[in-house]
């Protein structure tokens, strides 16, 4: 295995409420609770283990990288929420409305919604956790649009998903 100094960026998020060891390979990093780091890896296989910062809990899996993705070492709940910019002939191809479940609050609209025992996430989004959704883009054909996809840890969504609600009603 080797370290890559550019791109295939991995985010090592800890959304949880203890530090996390996460060990790739033979190298250990500790994170503290609601903290990440990013690194970067090649494309390969790799194991990946998790413990907790009390010694209470082990997660560990083998993993595939090609684009990088998310290691969700505190077991957090992540969403990944696409949406469309713009006017398209036909939005079924670009976006699939779905209903997703938070604390009893149905949310819709194309969102994957990532559970805590996952501990590896590939890349399918285009915006990290730390970027933000472009809150009103103008395109200057009106026949042009984009898909515009981000992650986000559950609370974030929550807070997002209702701004951007109140903000287009």
């Amino acid at each position: 295995m080797m370290w890559m100094s550019c791109s295939h960026n991995v985010v090592i998020d800890n959304a949880g409420d203890q530090p996390a060891t996460v060990e790739i390979g033979n190298v250990k990093y500790e994170i503290e609770s609601k903290q990440s780091l990013e690194i970067s890896l090649d494309p390969g296989e790799y194991r990946i283990s998790v413990t907790s910062g009390d010694g209470s809990g082990k997660r560990d899996t083998t993993v595939d990288i090609a684009e990088g993705g998310l290691i969700n070492a505190g077991g957090g709940k992540y969403l990944v929420w696409k949406l469309l910019y713009g006017i398209a002939d036909s939005t079924r191809d670009l976006i699939t409305e779905k209903r997703v479940v938070l604390d009893s609050v149905i949310y819709k609209g194309d969102i994957a919604f990532i559970g805590p025992k996952i501990l590896f996430v590939e890349k399918s989004w285009g915006l990290g956790l730390e970027e933000e959704f472009p809150e009103d883009k103008t395109l200057l054909v009106t026949e042009d649009y984009e898909v515009v996809s981000k992650i986000f840890r559950k609370k974030e969504f929550i807070e997002t998903y209702r701004s951007f609600s109140s903000s287009r009603k």
